[in-house]
């Protein structure tokens, strides 16, 4: 009996050293670590929020105006088939993504990345707020179970890629305007750059996919149309 008692008191967890483990989280590393990618994150919240506010007042001007980018002609949306609702999806997050992607091979992108995240937030708000407006309950449930799933996965790809073409314009901007005796290597820059991007344009076309497979499985079954 004691060989278990023993024993046991060697596998007890060390509970006041994980207490200490989380005691030692401090705001200022996490914003150092997490900060951009953090305001980016916001900026499209924000973005989202004001889409839907703005959704009240809407015209129909503006909805045919938008619906290259969001989903604002549901009509037209159900009546395509499978390779027009993919290319309607691919089109309107790769114009989002080259954005951003071209403000990352700038030294001036850093202002305006936040501008663009903010952007598909509000598009994004204003094709959950005409959904709501246009069917009511029907249409908030059309947009969790259709639209929501593939616009996570975009917008975690947008922030990413947010997150790192922030950082490359950064490069490029203390490169071409400082005095910094380390400074980076452009062409070593630009390649990880490069090869990130690429990596982050083909899952945006996997995000695609499957924002199609939604459009094309599911969204009949609820016979909004």
């Amino acid at each position: 009996m004691k060989a278990i008692f023993f024993s046991l008191n060697k596998i007890k967890p060390n509970i006041s050293g994980n207490f200490r483990h989380y005691s030692n989280f401090s705001l200022k590393v996490f914003f150092k670590k997490y900060g951009i990618i953090a305001f980016f994150t916001v900026s499209l919240l924000m973005g989202m929020f004001f889409g839907v506010i703005y959704a009240k007042g809407a015209t129909d001007t503006l909805y045919k105006g938008l619906d290259f980018l969001f989903t604002t002609n549901l009509n037209a949306r159900l009546t395509q088939d499978f390779f027009e609702t993919f290319s309607a999806c691919f089109a309107s997050d790769f114009v989002f993504m080259t954005a951003i992607f071209l403000l990352g091979v700038t030294p001036w992108g850093m202002p305006f990345i936040p501008i663009v995240c903010a952007f598909k937030g509000f598009g994004t708000g204003l094709s959950g707020g005409f959904l709501v407006e246009s069917y009511s309950l029907s249409g908030f449930f059309f947009y969790l179970v259709v639209l929501l799933p593939g616009v996570f996965a975009f917008c975690l790809v947008l922030l990413t890629q947010s997150n790192l073409a922030f950082y490359n314009s950064k490069k490029i901007f203390i490169t071409l305007f400082t005095d910094n005796q380390n400074k980076i290597i452009p062409r070593a820059t630009m390649l990880y750059y490069l090869q990130k991007s690429l990596t982050l344009f083909i899952i945006t076309l996997g995000c695609a996919v499957l924002d199609t497979f939604f459009w094309c499985l599911i969204s009949p079954l609820f016979g909004l149309v």
